[in-house]
């Protein structure tokens, strides 16, 4: 059962209503997150009519209290700008020195998007359909989306490389681009 009292779910709700709007909360401790990186759960995503209620949320975070219990996940909502509708999720927060892992778990997950807390920045995972187009990217969108690009390409190449029967790789950052080699 979650941890959150009736206001606390009518505080997200109303976070969520804005538009665009949005919140993350951990249900154990009734806290936003200050900083990393969020990322969505694959599975767990529910849609939420526009405007929601604590009402709402409450028996979504009630049916999902076993994700919802375990370390470092949030309850999340999502509002689009002019969107009918909002989302709720099981998000997982990473800290900022496991960005690659996070933006993994992004692609592993087919998510359009993680959050990051500190910036309050989308990171678009590039692998999207969604996410195709990227005339326009300010330079920061662009660092964003090539790290994206290589964790993406890290996820398939290392299910490839298991599925071959072939050892993991490793990545070194050479003075010129990413280059690739064998543990061993």
């Amino acid at each position: 059962m979650p941890a959150l009292s009736p206001e606390q779910f009518d505080y997200m709700a109303a976070r969520t209503n804005e538009n665009p709007g949005g919140i993350s909360m951990n249900l154990n401790t009734g806290r936003e997150p200050k900083h990393g990186i969020m990322v969505a759960q694959a599975g767990h995503e529910r849609t939420l009519s526009i405007p929601t209620t604590g009402r709402h949320l409450e028996p979504y975070a009630t049916d999902k209290s076993g994700p919802l219990g375990q370390p470092g996940a949030h309850l999340g909502t999502w509002h689009p700008e002019d969107s009918p509708t909002a989302a709720a999720d099981v998000s997982m927060r990473f800290p900022n020195s496991q960005r690659k892992s996070a933006l993994r778990e992004m692609v592993m997950n087919k998510e359009q998007a993680a959050y990051h807390v500190d910036s309050g920045d989308d990171i678009p995972n590039v692998m999207h359909p969604a996410n195709a187009n990227t005339e326009g990217m300010s330079h920061p969108q662009a660092k964003a989306h090539v790290a994206a690009l290589r964790a993406a390409h890290d996820v398939f190449a290392e299910g490839y490389r298991k599925q071959q029967g072939r050892p993991p790789l490793t990545t070194r950052k050479s003075s010129r681009a990413w280059s690739f080699s064998p543990k061993g």
